[in-house]
């Protein structure tokens, strides 16, 4: 929020403001303020609110609102009375919307206009918890398509499914001693030797996808390329995320090839200077003996400076990433992955 922006208004309040006088107002008229008037919006009086309602539908159960914060108990409803599983007339779809700002970002911020009718919005209505014992969830809230949901023709994974989605302009999950993201089945005692099932009797797989999805954009990326250099190609942006040991142990078995390879070049070139210096003993050909030493000195200043240096950036290549007490381990100290 920039410092111009205001957190009381009046501005398209004209039937809220002819009902309730605020403090403001009292000050306007040159009232003596002694006390906080209950509608004044200060210390956590009542503000004025904008006059508008929410469409709610006959088979909702149970409503609770207080000033723009609801609760609502109802069947599987993502926006007006006809969308979702309740718009469908399916059962099992019992679900609890709790919301706040309804339709908060329309009109650039302003909010719905005086005396209008709303429906819910995943869109812009300022934060929600949704929680329905069946949903599409990920439709719902207009979520790119993960790795599973392109296996699908139509829809995704998530479709008709219980779910819990959260939204809002900033989400905080805070574990004071950890947190846990699981998928898969609990170790239930009971469930048979089938285990745990999903909400509808279902198998559940082995071990579910986490997909963090930056953007919410899971498309391919081209890659133009440079004619003649490099060939233009399509890169995935949601890509698996590799296991720290694993790459440990990948980046280690490369360390200790590049450690033979440099052995080998360093013997090759020993073997190549006392060839050299053998072959240099010509006393019937002069020039034979120039030559040799020129070339194991190329070899001793060029072939043997660039090995040793070589050999001194593998060893501290591999103190800073592939020791635990290296200051860029590759390996996280604080997050694990499967």
């Amino acid at each position: 929020m920039s410092t111009d922006d205001k957190i009381y208004t009046f501005d398209d309040f004209s039937d809220a403001r002819g009902q309730i006088q605020t403090l403001a107002d009292r000050i306007q008229q040159g009232q003596n303020i002694k006390f906080t008037p209950d509608d004044s919006g200060l210390f956590n009086t009542m503000a004025p609110r904008k006059a508008f309602e929410f469409k709610e539908a006959q088979g909702a159960c149970l409503r609770k609102a207080y000033n723009d914060a609801e609760i609502v108990f109802s069947q599987d409803r993502p926006s007006d009375l006809s969308s979702g599983w309740g718009g469908k007339g399916a059962m099992r779809c019992s679900t609890i919307d709790i919301v706040v700002g309804r339709m908060a970002s329309v009109r650039n911020g302003a909010g719905p206009e005086e005396n209008s009718i709303v429906h819910n919005s995943f869109g812009a209505d300022a934060a929600r918890i949704y929680i329905s014992q069946m949903t599409d969830v990920d439709a719902n809230f207009a979520l790119a398509k993960g790795v599973l949901d392109k296996l699908k023709e139509e829809g995704y994974i998530s479709d008709a499914r219980s779910a819990v989605g959260i939204k809002a302009d900033h989400v905080r999950l805070v574990g004071r001693e950890g947190i846990k993201l699981v998928t898969g089945k609990g170790q239930f005692p009971g469930f048979g030797s089938r285990g745990e099932t999903n909400s509808r009797g279902g198998t559940i797989p082995i071990g579910g996808k986490i997909e963090f999805i930056a953007g919410n954009n899971t498309e391919q990326t081209d890659i133009p390329g440079i004619p003649g250099l490099m060939p233009a190609e399509q890169i995935e942006l949601l890509q698996p995320i590799p296991k720290g040991d694993n790459l440990l142990g990948c980046l280690a078995e490369l360390s200790e090839m590049l450690e033979s390879l440099i052995g080998a070049v360093f013997n090759v070139s020993l073997n190549q200077v006392a060839f050299n210096a053998v072959l240099g003993i010509d006393p019937l050909r002069p020039w034979v003996p120039t030559g040799a030493t020129a070339s194991n000195t190329d070899i001793i200043n060029r072939v043997f400076s660039s090995l040793w240096q070589l050999k001194i950036n593998k060893l501290l290549w591999s103190f800073n990433y592939l020791e635990s007490y290296g200051y860029k381990h590759i390996c996280s100290s604080n997050v694990s992955t499967t």
